[in-house]
């Protein structure tokens, strides 16, 4: 085999924010979206599971909280849903 010339490879990677201007962060809107997912989470283990994902759906795209929410319930109505082991 012939021997390969460290030089002779070049790194282009370019990294970046994904925004340039950081929104700043909003103590009570942490503090609602929270509340919102502890709502959440009272509904699913009251057995009101499409009130739950009803809940978390709109705000998905907004807040991180509401789509991790949202991503949970979504992936456990998955697994209930499944008839075959995979």
């Amino acid at each position: 085999m012939a021997a390969v010339d460290p030089d002779e490879y070049v790194v282009l990677d370019e990294f970046q924010d994904a925004l340039e201007d950081q929104p700043e962060a909003n103590k009570r809107d942490l503090e609602i979206s929270i509340e919102d997912t502890r709502h959440a989470v009272n509904l699913f283990f009251n057995n009101q599971f499409d009130e739950a994902v009803a809940y978390m759906e709109p705000k998905a795209n907004e807040s991180m909280y509401h789509s991790l929410g949202f991503a949970t319930l979504s992936f456990i109505k998955a697994v209930m849903t499944c008839d075959e082991v995979c």
